[in-house]
Formats: structure tokens, C-alpha cells, sequence
């Protein structure tokens, strides 16, 4: 009688898991595509705010070709500074995977372990 309570615990357990693990899909995936979507509309944002500084440099009578290139020039420095700390982090994460990055020394403790301890609390809590 207690091995099949045992086995029905254990099925009910697997059932809740799977459960949990749909709903964390779901909400990974509804999270995906809201943050695609926020840099779809952040793309256009900047688009439309460079736009309106050119007009601006147009109108207060830089000449059209100057406007453009000084534009020009403004995208360029972004997109170095943008790929030089991509390569940054990329060069990071290699050293950790590595096992070569040593552990900051900061007084603010992991997130991770402490999302991780959370879950376990409330996963296995104590009725």
C-alpha cells in the first residue's frame, strides 16, 4: 500500500515538473519574443532620432553632404564601440568557460545561487 502511495507521489511529482517546465517555456518564449520585438522598435526609434538630427543639421545650415557624413560618422564610432564590447564579453565568457576567469571579489552574493536556493525552498517546502 505504501509503494503504490510512493509510486503515485512520484508520478504526481514527474506530472508537477513537467508542468513547471511548460509554464517556464511559455513564459521563456512570450519573454523571446517581446525582447525581438522591443529591438525591432528600438531600431526604429534610432533610425527616426538620427533622421531628425540630420534635419536638424539641415536646417540650421550645414550643407547636406556634411549632414550625412557627420551622421555617417556617428553610426560608424557606435558600431565599433558596440562590436568592441561585444568581443569584450565574448573574450569574457571564453575565459569562464576556459576556467581561467578568477571570481570577483564583490560583496553582493551570486543571483544565481540565491534564485536557486528560492526554488528549492519552494519546490520542497516543509507543510
Amino acid at each position: 500500500m505504501i509503494g503504490k502511495i510512493l509510486g503515485m507521489m512520484t508520478i504526481g511529482r514527474s506530472l508537477v515538473s513537467v508542468g513547471l517546465l511548460r509554464r517556464f517555456l511559455r513564459i521563456f518564449t512570450n519573454l523571446l519574443i517581446l525582447a525581438i520585438v522591443s529591438a525591432f522598435m528600438l531600431c526604429i526609434l534610432l533610425a527616426s532620432f538620427l533622421y531628425a538630427i540630420y534635419l536638424g543639421l539641415i536646417q540650421y545650415g550645414i550643407a547636406p553632404h556634411l549632414a550625412g557624413a557627420m551622421m555617417i560618422m556617428v553610426v560608424v564610432m557606435a558600431t565599433v564601440v558596440l562590436v568592441a564590447l561585444s568581443l569584450f564579453q565574448l573574450r569574457q565568457l571564453r575565459d569562464l568557460s576556459q576556467g581561467s576567469l578568477s571570481p570577483s571579489k564583490s560583496h553582493i552574493p551570486d543571483i544565481g545561487c540565491i534564485a536557486e536556493a528560492f526554488i528549492d525552498g519552494f519546490l520542497h517546502s516543509k507543510k
